[in-house]
Parts: structure tokens; sequence; C-alpha cells
């Protein structure tokens, strides 16, 4: 548990980031349909296991984050990675 909460901490002093909640409109990208339809697929896997499907939602999130940042960094997009 201490590890969690080390780790939780860093990220949120660290330049990483993290998507957004999209518009919702279905006219948009294929993109952001996509993160419409998980949207949905979370709202309803926590309406009907709240305790089980918190956690490794939340889990899966922070890793997303640092997912997306690492792959920025070795695609040399600096500029994403650094905020600017």
């Amino acid at each position: 548990m201490l590890i969690i909460i080390f780790i939780v901490s860093v990220l949120m002093v660290s330049t990483v980031r993290y998507e957004i909640l999209p518009n919702f409109e279905f006219r948009g990208s294929v993109k952001n349909k996509v993160k419409i339809i998980l949207l949905i697929i979370v709202a309803v896997l926590l309406i009907i296991f709240p305790q089980q499907a918190l956690f490794p939602l939340i889990v899966l999130y922070v890793f997303s984050g640092i997912a997306t940042w690492i792959y920025k960094l070795i695609s040399g997009d600096l500029e994403s990675v650094e905020g600017k």
C-alpha cells in the first residue's frame, strides 16, 4: 500500500498528462466515439460491480497516463511530454 501512495504522490507533481473526458458528440472523430463507448462500458461496470471494478479501473487509468508519457518520450514528441 505504501508503494501505491508513493507512486500516486510522485505522479501528482509530475508532468505526466492524462486524457480528459470527450465532448459527447457521435459526429466527431472515431477516437472520440471509442472514448464515449469506453466511458459507457466503465459506467455500466461501476454500476454492476462497484467494489470489484473501481480499483482496477483507477489503476488502468494511472498506467495509461504513464504509458502515454513513455510512448511520447520514446517517439521523440518532447514538446507534449514537457507540457509545452
